[in-house]
């Protein structure tokens, strides 16, 4: 049984790794540069590949999903549309940059979607793959040989033919 679950193993997980990649891409194009919150900060944030994979797993595992969503949909007056003279004011020493520290609205609908995907449809895999495995194990022993063949021959039954 566990010989045969391999490659659907394999399958499964090179689908999820994919799934959870496209989903780290999509958290740090939206999401990088979004200013700390409650949740959102050292320990779960999206500013580079290895902690974006890494918040996507607590995502995934339910870990304050609804605070990570909450504080990346951060929009002003509590964080700053952009860092340039207009956006922060005559204080601002540096070059003016096209982007700040805002979050999206789209933080929403991009959890969501994560967590119906990620959760619903992908790890259900799993318990598909475990079912479906051990399906033919309870067919085989569910078996009991009748004179009628309803089930089919059996082992027995075949051997007395071949004789």
């Amino acid at each position: 049984t566990t010989v045969s679950s391999v490659p659907q193993l394999a399958n499964i997980v090179i689908l999820l790794l994919i799934v959870y990649t496209m989903a780290a891409v999509a958290g740090i194009a939206l999401f990088g540069t979004t200013k700390y919150g409650q949740r959102l900060g050292p320990t779960a944030n999206f500013e580079n590949f290895p902690e974006a994979i890494k918040t996507i797993y607590l995502i995934i595992t339910g870990d304050e999903w609804q605070m990570l969503a909450t504080d990346c949909a951060v929009q002003p007056p509590y964080c700053t549309e952009q860092f340039s003279k207009s956006g922060v004011g005559d204080e601002w020493d540096r070059p003016d940059l096209s982007f700040g520290d805002c979050g999206t609205i789209l933080a929403s609908p991009f959890y969501m979607i994560f967590k119906i995907i990620g959760e619903s449809i992908m790890l259900n895999l799993f318990v598909g793959m475990i079912l479906d495995n051990f399906s033919f194990i309870t067919d085989e022993v569910g078996l009991t040989e009748d004179h009628d063949w309803t089930a089919g021959a059996s082992t027995k039954q075949l051997e007395e033919i071949a004789r």
